[in-house]
């Protein structure tokens, strides 16, 4: 499920928050988990995701360094 859920993000057919709007059913078990994942977590996954994504980048420039002084 949650390589599923990485390649649509990947891919660019959803946002985050379009993903949760389609797979979420108001008053449903998916719905009443991100309501309390919501207000006890706030915006860690959102400064979660953006500091994984620096390293990523970070990364690829550093590989790409050791493929072009060669």
């Amino acid at each position: 499920m949650l390589i599923g859920l990485g390649e649509l993000l990947r891919q660019g057919h959803y946002t985050l928050p379009t993903l949760q709007e389609k797979v979420c059913v108001k008053g449903g078990v998916t719905g009443e988990g991100i309501k309390v994942m919501e207000a006890e977590i706030g915006e860690m996954f959102e400064h979660l995701f953006q500091a994984t994504h620096a390293k990523f980048d970070e990364d690829i420039e550093n590989v790409k360094k050791q493929y072009t002084t060669i």
